[in-house]
């Protein structure tokens, strides 16, 4: 049946029309959508006559406003008959119908127009491309994806089974829906009968944008951009310290581990395709080797618990997957962010779990720095293992000690935090992946969580495993909160350290000048030669923030509710920066200030000769009484202990420099006590 108020339709059919033909065609487009008026026109095969003439001819003849559709069963005469008439009749061109039976794997060009072919990856220019089958003209989906094969994919393909996927927006003048999934919500789709109402196609679409949407509505994004539209909302709502999470990334790297993962894990489960898994797992290995991090767009603090986190992984990934698969970048009925990607996951275990892989790899990095500190500090106390000096105890004089020594215990003390971080590093082995919402593992399939695990050590190769409570994983921030108290601890005693290297460098006259840093800047603006300690000072200010950090993470910590810490984001960021800052410090304290100190020998001998510490060394052999009663005696004189002993006829010389050796001084020795005098 005609339906008076429908627009008249020029189709042009190409050579090599299928089944019955053109009438065959018709009859069933009327049938469908009752047309007022089907032209149609044939002409020979362009190998065997002047087809573009004949093409030219009819497209003048066309009514002005009639749209025309151009139709045939070969990609290649349809694209040769598409560019043909749009190139001078851009306006007049409508649409593009490709007629294709089942049994149609791929279109060969060259076999179809000997000589010609099209650019390497060119694009088709068909904004609208609906492909079909003899015996069902509208469509289907399956046939689509044969055609997106064929290397050069037209700019968007729309296909229509006949409960699924809607008619394409030029044939019904909606907008074209961009999802066909069975799940999603879906325009009504014309019923038999119904007026078929033609909007006339642009030409191929200049704007560099596309449209997608989410449950606020729809947003325009650069084609550019792999993100989607929830990173976008994300980049609008948190524009908080202007730092993307891609500052971070061994993040990105552990975000993409786990979406490998979940896909492999899934394919076992018989869940997801093969070829959605391979196209997902190539994405990831791309971030994996450092590409498309600048993607990760989104603000390192935001609300949301980390979803923005996992959605921008989850849109990058996508993106990039339909690309492989040959589709275009927003074509989210071919793989999805959320229903592909993101299958059998929540934000709530890929995030603290990408934070988890994430530290323990900064961990590793770290403790790798503090080692080169390490290193040396050992050298140096080796350097400096027979230069006598004074100790000091409350920035008073204690007793001699090595300068060997001194360093010698920086060493230690880095040694010992290496051990501790790598404690806290095991605690961060677990992880609550298959818990998803809030760990009963709802939309998760029974054996997800196992294989899941099984597949991340394989790809990360820690040693990585589940949690016994993924209720109590989901909510618990024990581990972060302990891993700061640690990163703490290192600081602290990095700060100390450093500190000491400033007051035993300073002077260089009106000082201790015990020790000298290696010179790397000018130290003032208005005092000329002043040099200052500016590598131990960056290096206290580290420890300063880390310090800080600690505090920002505890709170962050004790404030989550119930079955979710929605304040992990700032936990991560907190965490990352101390453990980032601190490895850099480490490095740069070793390369720009340690390994070039020298020592003052002869100042750090004078002090230990003029000190009244050395009495300390006397007790065993004069008493503690006689030994006060010299120390008194030589501070209120200038004397030395030496002469006082002397004076005093407490000890002979001999006796003396027995006792004051350095070897004495510094380490315990067995004592030969002669009488002590009364």
């Amino acid at each position: 049946m005609a339906h008076a108020d429908a627009p008249a339709a020029t189709v042009l059919t190409l050579p090599g029309w299928l089944g019955s033909g053109p009438a065959h065609w018709q009859s069933l487009w009327e049938q469908r959508h009752g047309c007022q008026r089907v032209e149609q026109h044939d002409w020979q095969h362009p190998r065997r006559g002047d087809w573009s003439a004949r093409l030219e001819e009819v497209v003048l003849a066309q009514p002005a406003g009639t749209p025309l559709l151009l139709a045939a069963h070969s990609l290649g005469c349809l694209l040769v008959a598409w560019w043909a008439a749009h190139s001078r009749h851009a306006t007049r061109v409508s649409g593009a119908l490709l007629v294709a039976p089942p049994e149609i794997e791929r279109d060969d060009l060259r076999q179809q127009i000997p000589g010609w072919a099209p650019p390497a990856r060119q694009r088709l220019p068909f904004a609208s491309l609906v492909v079909a089958s003899s015996d069902d003209p509208f469509g289907r989906l399956a046939h689509a994806r044969r055609w997106r094969r064929t290397g050069a994919p037209p700019s968007a393909i729309w296909a229509r089974a006949a409960t699924s996927t809607p008619i394409p927006a030029w044939v019904t003048g909606r907008r074209a829906w961009r999802c066909c999934t069975p799940c999603c919500h879906r325009p009504p789709v014309p019923r038999a009968g119904q007026p078929l109402r033609l909007a006339p196609m642009s030409t191929p679409n200049p704007n560099p944008n596309r449209i997608e949407h989410d449950l606020i509505g729809e947003r325009e994004l650069p084609n550019d951009v792999y993100y989607g539209v929830h990173t976008l909302r994300a980049l609008e709502n948190f524009p908080i310290t202007g730092t993307a999470i891609s500052i971070y990334p061994d993040l990105v790297r552990a975000l993409a581990s786990i979406k490998k993962a979940a896909a492999l894990a899934n394919r076992d489960l018989g869940l997801l395709s093969e070829a959605h898994c391979q196209a997902i797992g190539a994405a990831c290995d791309e971030l994996l080797a450092g590409r498309l991090h600048e993607q990760f767009v989104v603000d390192v603090i935001q609300g949301g618990a980390g979803t923005s986190t996992n959605m921008n992984a989850n849109e990058v990934i996508a993106n990039r997957a339909l690309e492989l698969m040959g589709h275009a970048k927003g074509e989210f009925q071919h793989l999805h962010p959320n229903e592909h990607v993101n299958l059998g996951q929540s934000t709530n275990d890929v995030y603290p779990s990408a934070l988890k892989i994430a530290a323990w790899h900064g961990i590793s990095d770290l403790i790798a720095s503090m080692a080169y500190l390490r290193a040396a500090f050992e050298a140096k106390a080796e350097e400096f293992k027979d230069v006598l000096k004074m100790g000091r105890t409350q920035l008073q004089d204690a007793v001699p000690m090595t300068l060997g020594q001194e360093f010698g215990t920086y060493a230690v003390m880095l040694g010992e935090d290496e051990q501790r971080l790598r404690e806290a590093q095991q605690l961060i082995c677990e992880l609550n992946m298959g818990a998803t919402a809030i760990g009963t593992g709802i939309t998760a399939h029974p054996d997800y969580a196992a294989k899941v695990i099984a597949h991340l050590r394989a790809i990360t190769g820690i040693p990585l495993a589940t949690a016994p409570n993924l209720i109590e994983a989901t909510q618990d921030c024990g581990a972060f909160v302990q891993l700061s108290g640690v990163l703490k601890r290192v600081a602290t005693k990095l700060s100390k350290t450093c500190h000491d290297l400033r007051l035993l460098s300073s002077g260089p006259r009106a000082g201790l000048g015990e020790i000298n840093l290696p010179a790397v800047q000018a130290g003032s603006s208005i005092m000329p030669g002043k040099v200052n300690p500016v590598i131990p000072e960056v290096v206290n200010q580290i420890a300063y923030e880390v310090i800080g950090n600690d505090v920002t993470v505890t709170f962050a910590a004790e404030a989550g509710q119930l079955q979710l810490n929605a304040f992990e984001p700032v936990i991560a960021h907190s965490l990352f920066k101390s453990v980032k800052h601190l490895s850099a410090g480490c490095r740069t304290l070793a390369d720009r200030c340690v390994r070039g100190i020298s020592a003052n020998v002869q100042r750090m001998h004078d002090t230990v000769t003029h000190s009244i510490g050395i009495v300390t060394a006397l007790n065993p052999y004069i008493g503690y009484a006689h030994a006060t009663e010299v120390a008194q005696a030589a501070h209120a004189s200038g004397g030395s202990v030496y002469d006082e002993v002397l004076k005093r006829g407490l000890m002979t010389r001999e006796q003396l420099d027995a006792v004051l050796r350095p070897e004495i001084l510094t380490r315990p020795v067995p004592l030969d006590l002669a009488p002590k005098r009364s």
